[in-house]
């Protein structure tokens, strides 16, 4: 058989100095003061903010979050809160919540996969696996609808065909945030009475004008932030207007010929769905948001040529009507889109460390998800570490009661490729690629494959660093999903691929449960997936987990 072209992508490989924690050997680093060092703490009740507040206010350092709470400063401030810390755990004692320490920046690896024409029937083959055909002809609203399904990746562009209508009609794309604040600009309240420009607006009750500069410097960009696709730095004109009982109404001079006109103005995204285009042409979506309690207009710059990784798992897990034909796992779920690559000209909204994924589902739990995927390989410096992630899982799962699935990584296939196999608790789901004989023969051009299928090479296997289980169970790979509108469809492997298909199917038994009007357990969710599995025959378990699951199975064993 022929090996799959797969390349892994290493990239964001950064350092900082950390603090010694209480069961953290002290690590050295090289940074610089500017950088604003952290300290997490999660499950944080009323009784600890109060003193974490005083401690805080006496340390100048700043507080940020509730549930999942960061404490942020300087080397010379976190070392005081370090000190007043100790001084209290030495007279208090806290039972109820978890203190993770420093924040740690991560590796993380993304495959890459080439463009290729589609066949009709790929599409189906993730779902057949899990016996969903078969299912929704007896039960054909058991589909997702109900439930909310939560993507943290590097972004989705709403306007993709198979991310409009769920199967119920209702909007697919009900959220989109990140952890920057770099394309955040400030606007100024202006009297619209006075108002000199002739911008033909009506029942205006308050009015705010300003500009976006593309000159903006951000990590993430070597000379600017391009935002409208011309390749010049301009200083684009905003307007916003705020209406009796309507939407704010968001104008933004997208091609610079400072004039207001309708087709370059909507509404709020998170509010109403409403977007427009940086670049109409290749359909690059602007989303954007305002603040009027600070004055702040909040855009996003869109998804750029090839960046679809953040569509590919969207497509897989939820989409519905992919080239106005095809669907996804779970078809009738909504989507809340957590978007990781969106550039900042800050460095610790710019790392991937503890607080990025952990602010993430704290969000997505507070807005209703019930499925999390996070289809990024996440490496820790030390077992110590991944440990205390899998603490943060676990507290977030009991706070806001989400199924939480993620790839296992593209490492294999030697033994213990599955490297950080100790931050995943027991109660998430980690997933494993399989291929299956028609998706690889009709789809990759691969044939030789046995009747059952098989473990791509590189899906990583356990154990884990100090033995332990492998992945949680294997899925297979997608196939082809939506890519960016300049460049249609994408033939999608990787664990990345086989991760968002259990969510998908995840999201499917939490639909089902709904309808049988049985109460939803997590915890239960996730073993009963397991327990439903078909082992492949001749492969360990280290290597595949409990195997493919089946959703009647799963549905039986939940009962």
């Amino acid at each position: 058989m022929k090996k799959l072209n797969l390349s892994l992508k290493i990239f964001l490989v950064l350092s900082i100095v950390l603090f010694q924690n209480y069961s953290l050997s002290q690590t050295t680093y090289t940074s610089s003061e500017a950088f604003r060092k952290k300290r997490i703490f999660v499950g944080v009740n009323s009784n600890l903010m109060t003193y974490l507040k005083k401690i805080s206010s006496h340390c100048e350092t700043s507080l940020k979050g509730n549930f999942v709470t960061i404490v942020e400063g300087t080397t010379k401030t976190l070392g005081c809160f370090e000190k007043k810390w100790e001084e209290l755990n030495s007279t208090k004692s806290f039972t109820d919540e978890s203190i993770l320490g420093n924040d740690f920046p991560l590796f993380i690896e993304k495959p890459k996969t080439s463009t290729t024409s589609h066949k009709k029937d790929a599409f189906f083959l993730a779902k057949k696996d899990f016996n969903l055909p078969s299912f929704w002809k007896k039960n054909p609203e058991m589909d997702g609808r109900g439930v909310i399904v939560g993507v943290i990746d590097d972004g989705i562009s709403p306007h993709a065909k198979g991310f409009q209508k769920t199967t119920t009609g209702l909007r697919k794309i009900i959220g989109h945030f990140s952890n920057s604040t770099g394309l955040q600009f400030a606007l100024i309240p202006s009297d619209f009475n006075t108002e000199t420009e002739e911008l033909y607006e009506s029942n205006v009750t308050r009015y705010w004008k300003g500009i976006i500069d593309e000159e903006k410097k951000l990590l993430s960009h070597h000379l600017f932030t391009d935002l409208n696709r011309n390749k010049l730095k301009d200083k684009i004109k905003v307007w916003v207007f705020e209406k009796n009982k309507e939407p704010f109404k968001i104008c933004i001079d997208t091609n610079v010929n400072q004039k207001k006109e309708e087709d370059e103005c909507f509404s709020p995204f998170n509010d109403t769905g409403d977007y427009g285009f940086w670049d109409k042409k290749k359909q690059v979506a602007l989303l954007a948001e305002f603040n009027p309690e600070n004055n702040t207009l909040k855009v996003n710059e869109g998804e750029s040529r090839g960046d679809s990784h953040g569509e590919g798992v969207a497509s897989v897990m939820a989409g519905h009507k992919i080239a106005d034909q095809f669907d996804g796992v779970a078809p009738g779920s909504q989507i809340i889109d957590y978007d990781l690559g969106e550039p900042s000209h800050d460095k610790s909204e710019s790392f991937y460390t503890f607080s990025t994924f952990l602010n993430a589902l704290d969000l997505l739990g507070e807005k209703g998800a019930h499925v999390v995927n996070i289809s990024y390989s996440l490496y820790f410096l030390s077992e110590k570490n991944q440990l205390f992630m899998q603490e943060a899982l676990d507290k977030l799962i009991e706070k806001y009661n989400f199924v939480l699935c993620f790839s296992a990584g593209n490492n294999g296939p030697g033994l213990k490729s599955l490297n950080r196999r100790s931050l995943y608790t027991p109660n998430s789901l980690v997933v494993g690629a399989f291929a299956g004989k028609d998706l690889y023969e009709r789809v990759h051009g691969v044939d030789g494959l046995p009747e059952q299928g098989l473990l791509p090479y590189y899906s990583s296997r356990g154990p884990g660093p100090s033995g332990g289980l492998g992945p949680s169970l294997i899925s297979p790979l997608a196939s082809l999903t939506y890519s960016t509108s300049d460049m249609g469809f994408r033939a999608f492997s990787g664990t990345s691929s086989a991760s968002p298909a259990i969510g998908g199917l995840a999201a499917v038994l939490i639909s089902s449960l709904k309808q049988l009007n049985l109460p939803v357990e997590v915890k239960s969710v996730v073993e009963a997936l397991k327990l439903s599995a078909t082992p492949l025959k001749n492969t360990p378990f280290l290597a595949q987990g409990y195997g493919l699951p089946k959703i009647e199975k799963a549905i039986s064993i939940y009962k």
